[in-house]
């Protein structure tokens, strides 16, 4: 709430993460009530602690501050990140999945629209061929 005093973040936009966060908890029966009462999906107080501190460390709230649109003549080096950059996957798959005629992968619209004035670098990040490594 400091940042919703200091006029850094506005109210309404803090208020809406709540009511989707609430939503999102209502959907999943987490919250109970009085005909309904709430099911436990962590059922240890360690899991608890550890998915409250994982939401926590993921709830960003962006602000542009005079930095978006990038410049591209100001840039350097553009780092792009992640496996699915290089490969591009169109809505979802087996009977939601959709083939369409073209498809241009994000790394590839980003080298063409920068066009030799920056340096793009691409790491695929890890593999997503087994399970995420623990969190700490």
């Amino acid at each position: 709430m400091r940042a919703v005093e200091a006029g850094e973040v506005e109210e309404r936009t803090v208020t809406g993460k709540v009511r989707r966060l609430l939503r999102l908890a209502a959907w999943c029966g987490v919250l109970g009530g009085p005909d309904r009462p709430a099911r436990p999906l962590l059922r240890s107080r360690q899991a608890r602690l550890l998915a409250r501190r994982a939401a926590s460390a993921g709830a960003v709230l962006l602000t542009n501050r005079d930095v978006l649109p990038l410049d591209p003549g100001r840039l350097g080096t553009v780092a792009v990140i992640g496996a699915p950059a290089a490969r591009t996957r169109t809505q979802g798959g087996g009977s939601a999945g959709v083939f369409p005629q073209d498809e241009v992968p994000l790394l590839d619209g980003i080298r063409a629209g920068l066009r030799g004035r920056a340096r793009v670098v691409h790491v695929p990040g890890p593999a997503p061929d087994g399970p995420p490594p623990p969190w700490t």
